[in-house]
């Protein structure tokens, strides 16, 4: 027989002060009172799901008349059926899976009895037969006269490796017993329940398996092995240090029986998101069990909302998570980023307060990585409170990530050679480039494709082997064609590209004179590309990165691609160590910022986090000066006003490029290539280009919103979408590309070109 009890969510949210809440108090009256007759399914922080055992003798109205003389006497609640429902579950109907059994999905339907306090017949309150179990009168009192108690049993573990907390056989209670109230009996259990904790803590290495981890072996070993996974974690040093500390003062503490000092303890983690949360907290509560310095159950992540509606608290929501196990104490990350400047909010002191009561759990707060004055700040408005401890994780380099990525490879007995790494390396940082890297989950995931495509190349080659070439990941990186091509010439094949080369060879031959003359001071080397959109700024810049490489200059020559705003955090003191990682993965490469001026707001108030970057950014392009390469590229207006107003960063991008817009002829000539370059076409359709881009005004060329090769590169694959679309209908093998395609192509309106309105005398 299953049975639900259920609380008023309100209700319990009013008693959030208490030490336990009422559904922990309630299981742990039931354990008493009923023993091994009880098993627990599922808890939240409003129901518990129990089974009573085959063949029990506990029937319905004894257990409404359990749960209603607690409620009374423990919280003299005087309306039982506002606050609390009691569900039996048939034979017939009830659910039979466990996992499926929760406070969502039972509902009071054919499938269940339901026991609503004050308005359940009396006949079902007396019908008990077995008076023995009749702990409470109707009303809810205790019964001291009818009561017949029992005596408490509890089997002693006396091995010298094993001292688990002894369990109750046939519940606390039995005939011939004194009869005690409620309160008397959870306080004597408490009591003896400290009593045996007391007793275990007397030997480190005398514990057996805890709850979390473990194989069976000592606490000692236990606690090594868990220290020995912590030390193979890629980076988390200070995290590392806090459980060398643990691990090395748990004696003392246990031989001193001052567990108390750490089990108050808090934690305040500053970590970005993806970079092994979870995994931390997990392998410190396991290191915690081991160690027999607090009993962990395992761990559960919290997130606090921001406040989206005032009728919405996000508080209750985080606190209702925290209490879903009730009493078992765990190890609980809660995530304050959205509030971590609202120390003075007095429903963030509240919940603080609150969760302060509940002294059973260990608190992880997590933030994002910030820079050390941010997280002080943030640990001294947690300190006012709590004893807080601060460990930061330091984003992972490239060295480090390109560790984790063969440290998953090997797991499956996969290794890669030099050169693939690069081409991983490269697709890290295609991943970094939009601003949203999520550590260890991006790198597996790049994991995973790198696999795949491995398998792939072994399908169609026949052979099954695990070591991957560059040759089996080519495609892997989105911008693998730039990988390929070779410095300068590239620009030469370029529409327009001859006068940028011209100006770019000045300015290589410049950079390695001075760096090969001992005479001459070496300049900064960073650059400004100024043009419209579409002009080639990012694809001339890859090409810098690559001939840098080639001439000595750069040691790696990558290429890393940012906007502006991708510098900027979302909180205070996110920016300079957000700017500072970006700039850090990219020494020894190109960075390129394009939008650059949206750093720089003229005139802005309040915080500006777009400051702040470029603060840090000028610090990091002075000093790597000779091993950064910082490009960056917008609207010449927009540049120029950057530049006036950082005197400091104009003088460190002494080499200006400007790209001009292409002519109707280039446009032309550009969408040709890239047609010939990847399908065949007719003769007509070359005509179709030429005069179509000789239609567009000249207002729309010099205008900022026309993108050049860019609005040229969507209307080829507009075109080509429609030939493939075609060819595909007519059954045929190849894709040509016709004048009919074009033109429904230009037909679409973002491609129409805007005709010139004719000047009209008189009225329409």
């Amino acid at each position: 027989m299953k049975v639900v009890i259920e609380l008023s969510g309100n209700w319990v949210l009013s008693r959030k002060a208490d030490l336990k809440l009422p559904i922990a108090v309630i299981e742990e009256a039931l354990q008493l009172n009923f023993g091994k007759s009880v098993r627990v399914c599922t808890k939240s922080f409003t129901a518990l799901i129990f089974e009573l055992e085959d063949g029990s003798s506990i029937t319905e109205g004894m257990l409404n008349q359990f749960l209603s003389g607690l409620l009374v006497e423990k919280y003299g609640v005087s309306e039982l059926d506002k606050v609390a429902v009691l569900r039996v579950e048939k034979a017939s109907n009830a659910p039979s899976n466990d996992k499926n059994v929760n406070e969502e999905n039972v509902q009071p339907n054919s499938g269940w009895t339901d026991f609503v306090f004050g308005k359940k017949q009396q006949e079902d309150l007396s019908s008990n037969e077995d008076e023995e179990f009749n702990l409470f009168k109707k009303g809810g009192k205790v019964n001291e006269e009818n009561s017949s108690l029992s005596q408490a049993t509890q089997e002693q573990a006396a091995t010298d490796g094993d001292q688990d907390k002894a369990e109750d056989d046939s519940g606390i209670f039995k005939k011939g017993g004194q009869s005690q109230s409620l309160s008397q009996k959870l306080s004597s259990a408490k009591n003896e329940e400290g009593s045996e904790l007391k007793a275990e803590k007397e030997s480190l290495l005398t514990m057996k398996k805890g709850p979390i981890g473990g194989d069976g072996a000592t606490g000692g070993d236990r606690a090594q092995k868990v220290l020995e996974k912590i030390d193979s974690l890629v980076g988390a040093d200070e995290f590392k240090r806090l459980m060398h500390e643990i691990y090395e003062v748990a004696p003392i503490i246990k031989q001193n029986g001052t567990a108390q000092s750490f089990q108050v303890q808090s934690y305040l983690f500053s970590i970005s998101e993806g970079a092994g949360l979870t995994t931390c907290i997990t392998l410190f509560a396991e290191l915690i069990s081991a160690l027999n310095l607090k009993r962990i159950s395992g761990v559960k992540e919290v997130k606090i909302e921001p406040q989206i509606r005032e009728e919405i608290n996000p508080f209750d929501n985080a606190l209702r998570e925290i209490c879903t196990f009730g009493a078992e104490s765990k190890l609980i990350a809660i995530n304050i980023t959205d509030w971590m400047s609202s120390f003075n909010n007095a429903k963030m002191r509240n919940f603080l307060q609150t969760v302060n009561k509940l002294k059973d759990n260990i608190y992880v707060f997590n933030i994002p990585f910030l820079d050390d004055e941010a997280v002080d700040r943030v640990k001294q408005s947690l300190s006012d409170m709590m004893f807080i401890r601060c460990v930061t994780f330091a984003p992972l380099d490239m060295q480090q990530i390109t560790k984790c990525a063969k440290m998953q490879l090997e797991q499956f007995k996969y290794t890669a050679t030099t050169s693939e790494w690069q081409t991983f390396r490269n697709r890290i940082v295609e991943e970094k480039s939009d601003g949203k890297f999520y550590g260890f989950n991006t790198i597996g995931k790049v994991v995973n494709e790198m696999l795949y495509a491995k398998q792939l190349a072994c399908a169609k080659s026949g052979v099954n082997d695990k070591v991957i070439t560059k040759k089996d990941v080519a495609d892997l990186c989105k911008n693998a064609n730039y990988e390929r091509s070779i410095g300068l010439e590239t620009l030469d094949k370029m529409v327009g590209g001859s006068k940028i080369k011209q100006r770019i060879e000045e300015i290589i031959s410049q950079i390695t004179v001075t760096r090969s003359s001992d005479k001459l001071q070496s300049p900064c080397i960073h650059m400004r590309f100024v043009g419209n959109p579409g002009t080639g700024k990012t694809t001339v810049a890859r090409i810098v990165g690559k001939v840098l490489k080639e001439k000595g200059v750069l040691r790696l020559g990558n290429f890393f691609e940012y906007t502006g705003r991708d510098f900027c955090g979302r909180y205070v003191g996110e920016t300079a160590p957000k700017t500072s990682a970006i700039c850090r993965d990219a020494y020894g490469s190109v960075l390129f910022i394009d939008e650059a001026y949206s750093l720089y707001r003229e005139g802005s108030s309040g915080v500006d986090y777009g400051r702040e970057a470029l603060d840090t950014l000028i610090a990091e392009m002075e000093n790597h000066r000779t091993d950064l390469v910082v490009i960056m590229a917008g609207y010449t207006d927009e540049m120029d006003k950057l530049m006036e107003g950082n005197a400091g960063l104009a003088s460190r991008m002494p080499y200006v490029i400007e790209f001009p817009n292409f002519t109707k002829e280039e446009l032309a000539k550009i969408f040709m290539s890239m047609v010939g370059e990847r399908f065949n076409y007719d003769e007509k359709l070359e005509e179709a280009v030429k005069n179509y881009f000789n239609s567009l005004s000249d207002e729309l060329l010099k205008s900022k919103s026309f993108a050049n090769a860019r609005y040229v590169r969507n209307l080829f694959e507009r075109t080509w979408a429609k030939a493939a679309m075609r060819c595909r209908l007519g059954k045929a093998k190849t894709v040509t590309v016709i004048k009919e395609d074009f033109e429904i192509a230009i037909s679409d309106k973002e491609f129409r070109p805007v005709e010139k309105k004719k000047t009209t005398i008189g009225f329409r």
